[in-house]
């Protein structure tokens, strides 16, 4: 935003030099209430016979204050949006996490029928139940899901 407010204040600047009143006119209706408010404190000090008028309304103070508060809404906003994607990732970890050991448990469970060994086949039929049991424990302990229709 402070790129716009300097090409726009370079511009009217050119128009003001030039004498066009009508440019002027045109690039100060499109400042941004922000700097308008700043570009009026600063005609105040009338600093086209002023030389200790500060150079330009980006200098004053009040238009520092605007910019900070503007960035730090900003970065508030930012933050907000970043820590609500963090948290819907580890959701979505979750849930994959959860399809990888239910995916294993049936794995397991059809290899089972590869081997004869009575003892071999239990032992793999209880790693698959656990797996199941906690694939399912995984998916019970995630945030419901809200389906946006």
């Amino acid at each position: 935003m402070q790129a716009l407010d300097v090409t726009l204040f370079t511009q009217w600047l050119n128009a003001y030099s030039g004498g066009d009143r009508k440019l002027q006119d045109f690039y100060r209706s499109r400042f941004r209430p922000q700097f308008r408010l700043s570009f009026e404190e600063w005609l105040k000090t009338h600093p086209m016979d002023n030389p200790d008028a500060p150079l330009s309304p980006i200098a004053l103070p009040s238009y520092s204050r605007n910019v900070n508060r503007e960035a730090a809404r900003l970065e508030a906003e930012g933050s907000r949006y970043f820590k609500r994607g963090a948290r819907a990732n580890d959701i979505s970890d979750g849930f994959v996490q959860s399809t990888v050991i239910l995916a294993l448990a049936l794995f397991i469970g059809g290899v089972v029928q590869a081997f004869s060994a009575l003892w071999l086949r239990v032992t793999l039929l209880g790693v698959a139940s656990l797996s199941v049991l906690l694939g399912l424990a995984r998916i019970i302990s995630l945030p419901a899901l809200r389906l946006a229709l």
